[in-house]
């Protein structure tokens, strides 16, 4: 799964963060780059195997970021967002 700011955290990011330890490890390095990191969720819209989140992150820059899942579990994950706020 490739999460926002992934190529920035890890030096190899063809290949995703495996296990728990590591995802843990990749969202601390992640918020020690952004200390003001919060979202405001807007949407969320759920279908049989995806759901959709729509939100604004600390830059007020809209985001719609969509998981899959498989036999319960997510299985891909991806982002995509609106142009940067302008004036801030």
């Amino acid at each position: 799964m490739e999460l926002p700011g992934h190529r920035a955290v890890h030096q190899r990011p063809e290949r995703p963060a495996p296990g728990t330890a590591a995802l843990r490890a990749y969202f601390a390095a992640g918020l020690r780059q952004l200390p003001d990191l919060h979202f405001t969720v807007e949407d969320v819209r759920v279908s049989v195997d995806a759901i959709v989140i729509g939100y604004r992150n600390e830059r007020g820059q809209a985001v719609s970021e969509v998981l899959t899942f498989r036999d319960g579990l997510v299985c891909q994950g991806f982002g995509a967002y609106g142009p940067e706020p302008t004036g801030r």
